[in-house]
């Protein structure tokens, strides 16, 4: 197979690799010189939607550029991480280089408000439905990366986008967000098109706050999962609340490594398919999702997807907030009894009592919703957190004695919507 590049593009909000998570990780193959960045003085963070101040001339190796940078230097990228990942998990003949960037900001909603006569902008737009600075430089990202890729004798041939996004759109409407998002990945898909380069958007499902935050609970996360259920090139690798925070809501710096080899070993795997290979780590490539949800009296049988076994892991949760991140919604009417595991990918939830004939009664996982009153545990770890994870697990090439878990992606159930047993 030909040389070629890919270019890893990080977008959302600050947790896309604009939040300066300190400090960075020591791990030699983060320093393989095929791991580039531009040499426009903004590294991996990329310019967080501001106008360019300096021309990309060349493609350099992203670790030494990021030290010599100062809004870069000692600060965790998670796809410097997912690139060295990448490459130990075996990278498919012919890959030469993989560029990483972000364009992203922090606490930025796709679309731009005003705000106390402040013009804030968005990620897709501003509030005059213009293009926002922020998607320009998303998109001259791309075209830059193809142009640097091609003159360097190893042409562009994929972008993944790699999406980490919601907490600015937490109440956002869920059909409202997945409009929204899916005019960017038509963006992009456009843009793509005109270069001849395939665009693939890995998504990690957003932790939500810690426990001094308001959870979780954001209808957004419930609009990711729909579009990586309606399109192809759309992956959804995992829950984020299995990782720890660094304050209320920004991953730390070690998170950021872990989930970055996840987002690296499912890019090993999306790229050995589409050269009709196979890879090891396919099972991090797309997260399992409910495929069955049985209601029989007051009792739930949920059964996931797939063919990986997963664990619910007693007391990785809040007690105080839920049942081993399993809740339901006030119009239930009633509380969680006891959950257990009764397979090898389902989990039984028994209720004090049936639910109530109402469509707002739910039953929730990871999708947890705190009042200002509500008892917590003092902890930096995702307070709308569970304990549902794969038994599987990659030992961390950065952490060593850390293993990387899938974690189910939290959801939100109506009673009504289940099968009636």
């Amino acid at each position: 197979m030909s040389a070629h590049s890919i270019l890893l593009l990080a977008y959302g909000q600050s947790n896309s690799d604009v939040y300066p998570a300190k400090p960075a990780q020591a791990c030699d193959a983060f320093n393989d010189p095929r791991i580039v960045t531009f040499d426009d003085g903004n590294a991996f963070r990329g310019l967080l939607g501001a106008l360019p101040k300096a021309p990309v001339t060349a493609l350099v190796p992203a670790a030494s550029a990021s030290y010599e940078t100062k809004k870069c230097r000692d600060y965790q990228s998670f796809q410097i991480a997912a690139a060295a990942r990448l490459f130990h998990e075996g990278a498919p003949e012919g890959l030469r280089q993989v560029i990483v960037r972000a364009e992203g900001r922090g606490g930025r909603r796709f679309h731009g408000i005003v705000k106390n006569e402040r013009h804030i902008e968005g990620i897709l737009d501003n509030a005059d439905g213009t293009d926002s600075q922020i998607l320009l430089n998303m998109l001259e990202t791309i075209r830059i990366a193809a142009e640097m890729a091609a003159g360097s004798g190893a042409p562009l041939r994929r972008i993944i986008v790699n999406f980490i996004h919601g907490e600015a759109d937490r109440s956002t409407p869920r059909d409202f967000y997945r409009k929204n998002f899916e005019a960017l990945i038509a963006r992009v898909a456009e843009l793509a098109a005109q270069l001849g380069v395939e665009v693939d958007w890995l998504i990690l499902d957003p932790a939500g706050t810690a426990s001094l935050g308001s959870g979780n609970n954001w209808p957004c996360r419930l609009a990711m999962q729909e579009v990586a259920d309606a399109y192809d090139n759309v992956h959804l690798i995992g829950g984020g609340y299995g990782y720890e925070l660094d304050d209320v809501i920004h991953y730390s710096s070690a998170s950021r490594a872990l989930f970055g080899e996840h987002f690296g070993a499912a890019i090993a795997a999306l790229l050995a398919g589409g050269a009709g290979g196979a890879a090891d780590t396919g099972w991090l490539l797309s997260a399992p999702r409910i495929e069955r949800a049985v209601l029989s009296g007051r009792q739930v049988e949920l059964h996931l997807g797939g063919d990986k076994e997963f664990q619910l892991v007693p007391g990785i949760s809040d007690p105080n907030l839920n049942c081993e991140g399993f809740d339901v919604t006030l119009a239930t009417r009633c509380q969680i009894e006891a959950v257990q595991q009764t397979g090898p990918r389902s989990v039984r939830v028994t209720l004090e009592k049936p639910p109530i004939d109402d469509h707002r009664a739910a039953l929730t996982y990871a999708y947890q919703i705190i009042h200002g009153k509500d008892n917590r545990m003092d902890s930096l770890m995702p307070a709308g957190r569970g304990g549902w994870r794969s038994v599987a697990a990659l030992e961390s090439m950065v952490l060593p004695g850390r293993r990387i878990h899938q974690w189910v992606p939290g959801f939100f159930m109506p009673f009504a919507e289940m099968e009636q047993g």
